[in-house]
Order: C-alpha cells, then sequence, then structure tokens
C-alpha cells in the first residue's frame, strides 16, 4: 500500500481498553492505551497530567480520576494499564532575557487617538477607555510579521477546467499536472492558488491564457493510452491592491470600513503555496510532513505539521502559526493490513470503514503498477468470486484470472477477503 490515507483533521486514534467493568481504568478506553480520538498525540486532554502523574481527571469514558482504585466491584480486577510515553524532540528553550517589543506597538496610541475623531457607529463602537487601566505585561505569542512589498498588487483570476468536474481530489490533480507543463513555467513561481478553482498571481497573466493538460496519476510519470486530455482556462477577476490593506491596518479614517477579506484570502494561500507543494493538506490550511512521529498502533501513525494563517494587526499583517499532529494509515501492503485487523480482531470480517474509517484511500497495484482508490472490501476470498471474462471465455474465479492473466504475479494471500 503507497497511499496514505487520512484519518481525519487532527484526529488521533487511541488504542484504549475494551468497553465495560473490570477494566483497569474508568468506563470507555484507557487513555494510557494511545491518545483520544481528538486529541493531539504529543498533548494530553484537557486537565490531564504528566506521565506517573496522577493520571486524568474527566468524566465517563475519559480515563482516571486522580489517584486511588478505579469506580467499579472489587478494585482492579487486571494488570494495571501499560505506560505509553511518546518520544519526541526536546522543545527548545525560548531566548534568554526580556522579550524584543515590537517598535510598532509603541506606536499604537497614536491609533487610539485616530480613531476617537471617528463618526460613532453601534456597528464598531469604541473602547473609551482603552490603554486608561491596568498594568502592561509582555508576553511572547506564536505570530510573526508578515512584511508585504510595497506597490505589491496582487492578480486574482479563476480557473475553468473542461470538461468540468466536481471532484475536488481530481481537480487538485489536474493543476498539479498543469504545474508540470513545460509551457506554464514561465508563470509557476508567480502564481499560487487553492487547488480548486482560484489562482492569484504577484504580476498580470496573459489573456486569454488556456492550457490542454493530460492527466497523469499521481506517482507516475507519462500518461495511460487512455488519459483523459483537460483544457485548462485562466481567467482574470479582480486586482487586489494591498495599499489599502496597508492603511487599513495602520489606522487610516478613510479604509477603516473597507472589505480586507478578499486580500488577506488571496495572502493565506501565497503563504501555504510552497507547503501545498510538499506536504499533505488536510483541510484549508492544515499541512502535514513526513516521516511519521511514530506508530500508535492499529495501522495508525502520528504525523506533525502546522497551522498556518494570515490576521491583521495594528500596523502590519502576522502569520498565527500552530504545531498540529494527525493521524494517518500506515503505508503496507493492504494483504498485510487486512491481515493483521482480522488477528487482532478475533478473525471478524475486515470492511474499509472498520478498518481505515473515512480515509481517502489509494493502493499501488503490483499487476498494473499504478494506483487505484479501494471502494470496498469484499466478504469473498479469490476462489469464491466469479465475474464474466470474454478474454478467457465465459465466468471465471479472480484467482483463475489471476494465475492465467499475470503468472508472474500470483496472489500472496488467497485466503483473504476481496
Amino acid at each position: 500500500m503507497s497511499g496514505r490515507g487520512d484519518r481525519g483533521r487532527a484526529r488521533g486514534r487511541g488504542g484504549g481498553a475494551p468497553r465495560g467493568r473490570g477494566d483497569s481504568g474508568s468506563r470507555g478506553s484507557s487513555p494510557a492505551h494511545g491518545t483520544p480520538r481528538g486529541t493531539s498525540p504529543s498533548f494530553g486532554s484537557r486537565g490531564s497530567s504528566p506521565a506517573g502523574g496522577s493520571g486524568f481527571r474527566g468524566g465517563r469514558g475519559e480515563g482516571f480520576r486522580g489517584g486511588g482504585a478505579p469506580r467499579g466491584r472489587a478494585g482492579v480486577r487486571g494488570p494495571p494499564p501499560e505506560q505509553v510515553h511518546y518520544a519526541s524532540e526536546p522543545i527548545p528553550a525560548p531566548p534568554e532575557g526580556p522579550a524584543t517589543i515590537d517598535a510598532r506597538i509603541n506606536t499604537m496610541q497614536l491609533g487610539v487617538e485616530k480613531f476617537k475623531k471617528a463618526p460613532k457607529s453601534v456597528e464598531h463602537p469604541l473602547r473609551p477607555g482603552f490603554g486608561s487601566l491596568g498594568v502592561p505585561i509582555v508576553v511572547r505569542a506564536n505570530f510573526f510579521a508578515l512584511k508585504i512589498r510595497t506597490g505589491l498588487v496582487i492578480h486574482e483570476y479563476r480557473v475553468d477546467i473542461t470538461p468540468k468536474t466536481d471532484i475536488n481530489r481530481l481537480k487538485a490533480r489536474i493543476l498539479a499536472c498543469l504545474e508540470d507543463l513545460p509551457a506554464f513555467a514561465q508563470y509557476k513561481l508567480d502564481v499560487a492558488h487553492d487547488k480548486s478553482e482560484k489562482l492569484v498571481a504577484n504580476r498580470a497573466l496573459p489573456q486569454p491564457l488556456d492550457f490542454e493538460v493530460t492527466f497523469i496519476e499521481e506517482g507516475e510519470t507519462t500518461p495511460r493510452p487512455n488519459a483523459k486530455t483537460y483544457k485548462v482556462e485562466i481567467v482574470k477577476t479582480a486586482e487586489l491592491d494591498t495599499k489599502q490593506l496597508t492603511q487599513h491596518v495602520g489606522g487610516d479614517l478613510a479604509n477603516k470600513d473597507i472589505d480586507i477579506n478578499p486580500i488577506v484570502s488571496a495572502i493565506n494561500l501565497i503563504i501555504q503555496m510552497q507547503s501545498s507543494r510538499t506536504g499533505i493538506r488536510v483541510g484549508r490550511n492544515r499541512h502535514f510532513f513526513g516521516p511519521p512521529v511514530q506508530s500508535i498502533g492499529n495501522g495508525v501513525e502520528a504525523w506533525r505539521g502546522y497551522y498556518a494563517s494570515v490576521r491583521p494587526a495594528w500596523n502590519t499583517m502576522m502569520v498565527n502559526i500552530n504545531v498540529c499532529m494527525t493521524a494517518f494509515v500506515e503505508s503496507k501492503n493492504l494483504g498485510t493490513a487486512i491481515a493483521q485487523f482480522m488477528q487482532g480482531s478475533y478473525g471478524a470480517v475486515p470492511t474499509l470503514s472498520r478498518m481505515f474509517q473515512k480515509s481517502n484511500l489509494k493502493v499501488k497495484t503490483l499487476h498494473l503498477g499504478y494506483r487505484k482508490p479501494v471502494r470496498a472490501i469484499l466478504g469473498k476470498t479469490p476462489d469464491q468470486q466469479t465475474f464474466e471474462c470474454k478474454e478467457m471465455g465465459g465466468t471465471v474465479t479472480v484467482a483463475e484470472y489471476f494465475r492465467k492473466k499475470y503468472p508472474n504475479n500470483p496472489i500472496e494471500y488467497p485466503h483473504l477477503p476481496l
């Protein structure tokens, strides 16, 4: 299995003890056997204490409730839970000494004085006593100043694909093929897009602008014999002057009520483009990068990534960056994964929903040499499943078909379901 399926947006999956009384924790899964769903493997759930402390404090199904024996009859009915320690890189200490205060912060009072002269509004009322009470403190935050080139105009375009498709994965792949075209090389470093229908550029692109794109599957270098060809048109829709944004965050009353969302959205595309090309995107602005941090059991591994978003602040734009984790299906032979699932579930018949939930799973076929999406796991083995094959003169089993068609690629797990 060469494709990786995402297990959800920043969700981990812990193993956990079976539900019911008599386990070593309270009702629900034990947090000592992995992270709860929805919790990053590197961080405890809310209210948790470090490993080796008094445990977790929460409601039912959230683990242990402080020290002492868990609730239930006659105390603990089994061995204590195995302690799992997650390996991680040491967290670097912040720079020594006080934080350096940005010079722009010292000019904030100028903005306050400007807005005192603005007409009163019930929609955005001003704070009449801003900065007059309290004790100023200095804090470090995960925000980084963004420098925008003076006079930058962002050109916005709409991407039209013919024949039309509403499948996001397909549109993303078509645009990836577009970026690989020699004819597009002169524009590649100047544009950013959302892998769907919006593209922005730091310079005006010629109009009309269209390309013929022959579809190539991910992981392949040449198109298949029956590969489809798409027409990609890039149509200009707007020009976004960043001068207005600079004046807005600088407290210019003439630009106080302008809509900055289109410009902020375009800048978000720009700062995320490199990560989008080199990492795996989950959601709109989370990107993850290998290798995995570690396996967290049941065919799942934890990957580290980050979330980035552009935010307006006083007299500048800021990039908010947060480290995050999510779970991916381990890359391995699909037959091996099914066999391990059946062994761990005492022979239960596997299904995609049981094994991989909503993962976007793809498998590289050894006999065909390219990846194919997996739709379902059937309940029949290769010797039991039949289909009509004109090439072989009628009804044949899958096992018989492979023995004759691909004698050099025998079925490795003939006893497992297809």
